[in-house]
């Protein structure tokens, strides 16, 4: 645009570009923005955040600076980041180890209305009818304005006169609209007030944040990979990533529709604060919070179980520790009594230390080993009970 004052309407002020600055240091593990940790954060706005606005190379881009990104985008676009920012700033405040998940997600949008709609519970008595009748049928009983896409649902080939059955038995409205639309590979949707029955292609994306702070390790700031798992044990934490929980979900739900496989949808994961992006429609957020909280109780059953102190002398572990050339095994091992008296058993074999103790303590005594350049660490090896045996008189 040439310089000077220009006179246009709303409409097309909204197609140019605004500068927006969002802070974002205090996201960035508390420790300033650095060129990867903006990364991840530009990376996760946009692959959720109108990704087809940034699909061509010439569109404006992100620049980290100052602790903040500079954003030049549309300015609904532009509003929805800060949205988001603004999401994960609230759900890093209240995270904590120890602190339960007060809610399950954060929507972007305005949806007070829709959720008390989806989460009422209604009865109807099974009868079978069309499609359309089904879903006029559930909005009757639910007293809100339903209705199907006719015309994309057309285009998909699906005949909409075929016969289904509606049940539902005191639940609510979401679980049976997704019952009645699964089966048919349609799905649903809210907006306008109305609920919507279309396909993936009509629907409209929400964008949900779902803190997993309680589901996940806390990812290790620049650790060494050897450190967290020296003894190559096939460790909890490994199963507990964020990486494996967006695998689980996109593996298990509507899995051809993922942008990882050509889909229309993305799942990312943050580091901090430790939660899940999801850009989906409502029906497969419904899953995604389903399965979510199933993981929550197999994880509480699995955490009142690990306390029983039968599982803690299960847990303890025999590991030969090989120490640097020139290094004195005895004086090492003495050291190491005194450091960690609690330690079950540590005993010089050669140019090693023999040490059985629990997972915990046996990280440790590695660690401390492992700072002041005492280890060997290529001729690490696997756990006892992996193929390393060791003569009984060792053990005396």
């Amino acid at each position: 645009m040439d310089s000077g004052l220009e006179i246009t309407t709303w409409a097309a002020a909204a197609d140019q570009p605004t500068v927006f600055v969002f802070p974002v240091s205090d996201l960035i593990n508390g420790k300033g923005v650095g060129a990867g940790d903006s990364d991840s954060l530009h990376e996760l706005i946009i692959s959720t955040v109108s990704p087809d606005s940034w699909s061509d190379g010439n569109n404006p881009d992100a620049f980290p600076f100052a602790g903040s990104l500079v954003i030049p985008q549309l300015h609904d676009i532009g509003e929805t980041i800060g949205n988001l920012i603004t999401t994960l700033r609230q759900v890093k405040e209240s995270e904590t180890e120890t602190a339960h998940i007060k809610q399950i997600s954060y929507c972007l949008d305005r949806e007070g209305r829709a959720r008390s709609i989806l989460k009422q519970r209604i009865s109807i008595a099974k009868q079978t009818l069309t499609l359309g009748a089904a879903i006029a049928e559930l909005g009757r009983v639910g007293e809100f304005n339903a209705r199907i896409d006719a015309l994309a649902i057309e285009d998909q080939l699906i005949d909409d006169n075929q016969l289904i059955e509606l049940e539902a038995r005191s639940e609510p409205v979401s679980r049976v609209v997704t019952r009645l639309t699964s089966s048919l590979r349609l799905t649903w949707t809210y907006q306008d007030d109305v609920l919507l029955v279309t396909t993936d292609e009509q629907a409209l994306p929400v964008i949900r944040v779902y803190p997993v702070h309680d589901l996940v390790a806390r990812p290790s700031a620049g650790s060494d990979r050897m450190l967290d798992n020296p003894f190559n044990w096939s460790v909890r934490a490994a199963d507990d990533s964020a990486d494996s929980l967006v695998t689980a979900i996109s593996g298990t739900i509507d899995v051809d529709d993922w942008d990882s496989v050509g889909g229309l949808f993305s799942i990312e994961a943050l580091d901090v604060p430790r939660v899940l992006v999801v850009r989906q429609t409502r029906q497969v957020h419904e899953e995604i919070a389903d399965l979510l909280t199933r993981f929550r109780q197999s994880k509480r059953k699995e955490d009142k179980a690990s306390k029983d102190p039968v599982d803690d002398k299960l847990a303890v572990r025999l590991e030969r520790i090989y120490l640097a050339a020139d290094v004195p095994a005895p004086r090492v091992a003495k050291l190491m009594r005194e450091l960690f008296p609690d330690c079950r058993f540590i005993k010089p074999i050669g140019q090693s230390l023999l040490v059985r103790d629990v997972e915990s303590n046996l990280l440790e005594i590695f660690s401390t080993l492992h700072r002041v350049g005492l280890v060997d660490s290529r001729r690490m090896e696997n756990p006892i009970g992996g193929g390393d045996f060791f003569d009984q008189d060792e053990m005396q």
